[in-house]
């Protein structure tokens, strides 16, 4: 940070958020978040949890709300809100659960997926760009980590 204060004691505490990993990680979220106003997808009305959710939807056609809650980490009642804004937006449509009535799925709709198909590619080529101060092995090995560490963080409030 460039500002600096002088107090008569200045030691850092244990936690210090220029060597915490996780704040590193929070701090680059929020910035690609804020970039993310910037973004096509912000042309077509959806804020950062939506696009999120449209993803995950893409991603797994056929998912529950309470799987997308468990699958992104936001609260049920978050991805609720979102998916009913979604369904305003005509992005994706529900269909109920057969064997269990009060379970609904998730799809994207004809303009969901043409809309997704052409954000994505431009969203994709953001993600490229910042990922292309890793080398191949780097960006092998980022992907491995991140992958150990969210299936801790998963499964962490299980234990």
């Amino acid at each position: 940070m460039t500002e600096k204060r002088h107090d008569a004691d200045s030691r850092p505490l244990p936690l210090n958020v220029d060597n915490s990993l996780l704040f590193k990680m929070v701090r680059m979220t929020n910035h690609m978040s804020h970039n993310y106003e910037h973004s096509p997808a912000r042309e077509h009305g959806l804020s950062v949890k939506d696009w999120r959710m449209v993803l995950v939807i893409a991603s797994h056609p056929g998912t529950s709300a309470a799987a997308m809650s468990k699958f992104s980490g936001y609260d049920q009642m978050s991805v609720g809100r979102t998916i009913r804004k979604l369904v305003r937006l005509n992005w994706v449509y529900l269909t109920v659960n057969p064997q269990d009535q009060r379970e609904t799925f998730v799809y994207l709709t004809e303009k969901g997926r043409g809309s997704y198909g052409e954000l994505a590619r431009r969203i994709d080529k953001y993600e490229r760009d910042i990922l292309s101060v890793l080398s191949v092995a780097q960006h092998r090995t980022l992907e491995k980590l991140l992958t150990k560490l969210t299936e801790k963080v998963t499964g962490y409030h299980d234990e």
